[in-house]
C-alpha cells in the first residue's frame, strides 16, 4: 500500500493526464456525426433465391459516429462529416434508447412489408401467420404508462390483429375514458393503461403503433439482419431483391444499383433522412444508378450537382414505379 501511495505521490502529474486523456475521449457530448457510409450488398443478406442476379441491389446506410471530443473535432476538418444534435434525433420525451428500439421496429417491420411486397408482385401467394402491434411513439402530452416498444397483446381484453382497427377503437372512446392494454415487455406480460385526451385538437392517447407480419411461404427467402443495421428505409430495395429473387427476368440488367426508401405493404415508397450522406457513400463504392423516394429527390439532384457526380437518379413513388423505371435501363 505504501509503494502504491508513493508512486502516486510521485507521477500524480502523469496520472492526472491519463485521467484526463480519457475522459475527453471517453465522455460522450450530447451529439452524434453523420457521414457519408455506403451500400451492402442484399445477396449477402439474403439466402434460398430462385434466381440470381448479374447485377447487384444494394441498400445504402449513413455512417454515424458518437459526440466525443476527438470526433467532433475531426468533423470540422473532414468533408460532409456533420454535428447533429441528439435532440434532433429523438423526440423531447425519450431517450436515445427509446430511439433505437424504435428504429429496430421499424427495421423490422421494413423487412415484413418487403416481404409481403416483393413475394405478391412477383405471383406468390403470402401466408401470413402472425401480426405483431408494437408501440413506436408516446407523445410527450400523453396519459400513459406504455412505453416504446410494448408489444399490444389486448386491449380492454380484445384481442386486435389490425393496427388500423384497434387506432378506431380507441377513437370510438369518450375523452377520459381509460383504456386498459395488455402488453408484452422485456418477455413479461404486464398492464398497462392510456387515456383519451385532446392533443391538437385530436382525440387520442397520444401514441403510434407499427405492425410487424410473420410468414409462412415456400419458398423461404430469408433475410439475415445485423443488429446494428436499423431503421426502415431498406424497404424499398429488399422489395426489389426478392422480387427479383423470385423471377427469372433480371432487373438489374447487369448493373449495380443502390437506393433508399421505406415501403408500407401496398407498395407505397416513403421518404427518408440522410440522403446525401447515402448517396455520397454509395457513389463512393462505385454506385451509378441511384433510386429515391420522390420526395428526396430534389435534394439528391442537389448532392450530384454540388459534387459534378456521373449518376443516374431515378425518382419513385411505389414498388410499381421502381420496377418500371428499371425495365426501361439500357
Amino acid at each position: 500500500m505504501k509503494s502504491v501511495l508513493s508512486y502516486i505521490k510521485k507521477d500524480w502529474k502523469f496520472i492526472l493526464t491519463i485521467i484526463v486523456v480519457f475522459l475527453i475521449c471517453a465522455v460522450k457530448l450530447p451529439y452524434s456525426i453523420y457521414a457519408p457510409g455506403g451500400k451492402i450488398d442484399l445477396s449477402d443478406r439474403y439466402e434460398n433465391e430462385i434466381y440470381k442476379t448479374n447485377g447487384s441491389l444494394n441498400i445504402t446506410y449513413i455512417s454515424s459516429y458518437p459526440g466525443t471530443l476527438p470526433i467532433l473535432l475531426i468533423s470540422k476538418i473532414i468533408p460532409n462529416w456533420d454535428i447533429v444534435k441528439n435532440d434532433d434525433i429523438k423526440y423531447t420525451n425519450e431517450t436515445m434508447k427509446d430511439s433505437v428500439k424504435r428504429d429496430e421496429i421499424l427495421n423490422e417491420s421494413a423487412n415484413s412489408n418487403s416481404i409481403y411486397v416483393g413475394y405478391t408482385k412477383a405471383g406468390y401467394d403470402v401466408n401470413i401467420t402472425n401480426k405483431k402491434i408494437y408501440v413506436t411513439y408516446i407523445h410527450e402530452d400523453a396519459k400513459t404508462d406504455l412505453k416504446i416498444g410494448d408489444q399490444i397483446i389486448e386491449v380492454d381484453n380484445v384481442v386486435f390483429e389490425d393496427h388500423l382497427k384497434l387506432a378506431e377503437y380507441i377513437k370510438s372512446k369518450d375523452y377520459d375514458t381509460k383504456v386498459n392494454f395488455k402488453v408484452l415487455r422485456d418477455n413479461k406480460t404486464i398492464d398497462c393503461y392510456g387515456i383519451l385526451t385532446n392533443i391538437k385538437d385530436l382525440k387520442v392517447i397520444g401514441i403510434s403503433f407499427n405492425i410487424i407480419y410473420e410468414y409462412n411461404n415456400n419458398p423461404d427467402i430469408t433475410y439475415k439482419n445485423k443488429r446494428n443495421e436499423l431503421g426502415p428505409s431498406g424497404g424499398l430495395m429488399m422489395a426489389l431483391y426478392i422480387y427479383n429473387s423470385l423471377t427469372e427476368e433480371d432487373i438489374t440488367k447487369g448493373y449495380e444499383i443502390a437506393g433508399t426508401g421505406t415501403i408500407d405493404i401496398d407498395g407505397k415508397v416513403g421518404e427518408i433522412d440522410g440522403v446525401k450522406y447515402k448517396m455520397i457513400g454509395a457513389y463512393k463504392k462505385g454506385v451509378r444508378i441511384f433510386i429515391v423516394p420522390e420526395e428526396n429527390y430534389e435534394d439528391a439532384i442537389k448532392v450530384k450537382e454540388e459534387n459534378k457526380y456521373d449518376i443516374n437518379v431515378i425518382s419513385v413513388s411505389t414498388f410499381d414505379d421502381a420496377l418500371n423505371k428499371l425495365k426501361e435501363l439500357k
